[in-house]
């Protein structure tokens, strides 16, 4: 990213980074109610500062035994809910504590449609709509919407992909590796990289 001075100097460039290790577990009940939870190891870091965190992640979900559309689910999770061990000056910040409530609705196994609603304590309410569609049994690609991108909208032309994101996954076994790709508008184009294992 573009380093300025408070005159808006360009003094060079510095750099963003994030790394979140969750480890997590879901227990189910019955064939209709599940509940999950994870814990994480969260650092970040911007120009010259880092900090890091723990924070802990709780949800359930249940399927909604409607006639016609048997593969529909309701949830509800709460998340990040933790503490900043180190914070990146001298004041703790509050973790980002996010509740949050979604419909997915699988008509077959190949195709995934989702739906949430997302309340963080600090913003305002968001809504993202998501699609996922396999092919064969190795490769998934997705796309979604996020009304949150609106706070990224310049006025100019690129503001058409504010909130669109995409993205492909590949499947092994019991491993998957999944990119995305999330347009930025005057920030530049986001990259997220994830590798999760299956026991």
């Amino acid at each position: 990213m573009k380093r300025t001075d408070p005159l808006g100097n360009e003094l060079g460039t510095f750099g963003v980074s994030y790394a979140d290790l969750n480890v997590s577990g879901a227990w189910r009940f019955s064939n209709i109610f599940t509940v999950g939870a994870g814990l994480q190891g969260l650092y970040g870091s911007i120009d010259t500062f880092f900090t890091v965190g723990f924070a802990g992640n709780i949800g359930a979900s249940a399927h909604i035994p409607i006639e016609g559309f048997e593969g529909l689910t309701a949830g509800l999770a709460a998340s990040n809910i933790g503490y900043q061990a180190k914070p990146f000056q001298a004041e703790h910040d509050p973790m980002p504590v996010e509740f949050a409530a979604g419909l997915g609705y699988q008509p077959n196994p190949a195709l995934n449609l989702a739906l949430d609603v997302h309340k963080p304590l600090d913003n305002r309410f968001q809504f993202r709509a998501g699609i996922e569609g396999w092919v064969g049994d190795m490769i998934v690609l997705r796309a979604g919407y996020n009304t949150l991108g609106s706070d990224l909208k310049s006025g100019g032309g690129s503001d058409i992909l504010a909130g669109i994101s995409t993205g492909l996954g590949i499947r092994y076994e019991g491993y998957q590796l999944d990119y995305c790709f999330i347009p930025m508008i005057e920030l530049g184009m986001a990259h997220r990289l994830s590798l999760t294992l299956t026991l």
